[in-house]
């Protein structure tokens, strides 16, 4: 569990250097984006969020101004989901978008357990400028049963210093850079 919370931050820490006051950023729900949302908050900015948790932290900092997107609440991840937020999302034009997963493969791509949280992620980064994984090593080489995204469809990918070298040298080979966070 240590190490799992050492790479989470370090993840998000690599996360954070890449938000700029003003910036327009969407999070995923998520332990590492809760990570993430603590270490911008310091920024102004405009966030848009699924994460109950999330919205409720961020939203105490005058500096940031908070969406959620509304919805169904999962139980399971304590976010919202359904039609509501992906109507709100199709309709949002975000600076960056960070996504997590519960599953990612270099052939597969990024999955999800449920066509709804697949769609809802999917939307949760299609205008983003910037569409950035943070995904723990230990998630890669699995999968779910829906697509969100192949690999080559985002802009930057962070993950941990666990993942192993011929992993990385066939990442590394995508047009989606790479960052390895320490």
């Amino acid at each position: 569990m240590q190490r799992s919370l050492a790479e989470k931050h370090a993840i998000a820490s690599a996360a954070a250097s890449m938000v700029k006051a003003g910036d327009s950023v969407v999070l995923d729900a998520g332990t590492t984006m809760i990570e993430l949302a603590r270490q911008i908050t310091h920024l102004p900015l405009r966030v848009i969020t699924s994460d109950l948790h999330i919205a409720l932290f961020l939203a105490e900092f005058k500096q940031i101004e908070v969406t959620i997107i509304g919805g169904r609440i999962d139980d399971s991840s304590q976010s919202c989901i359904g039609e509501h937020g992906r109507k709100l999302l199709q309709n949002t034009w975000p600076d960056v978008a960070f996504l997590s997963c519960n599953s990612w493969d270099l052939e597969k791509g990024i999955t999800a357990p449920t066509e709804e949280k697949a769609a809802l992620k999917r939307d949760l980064i299609a205008h983003a400028s910037r569409k950035i994984l943070l995904a723990d090593s230990s998630k890669y080489g699995s999968w779910s049963l829906f697509n969100i995204a192949h690999l080559n469809e985002l802009t930057e990918i962070i993950t941990d210093s666990q993942l192993d070298g011929q992993t990385r040298r066939t990442l590394a080979s995508l047009s989606t850079r790479l960052i390895i966070a320490d």
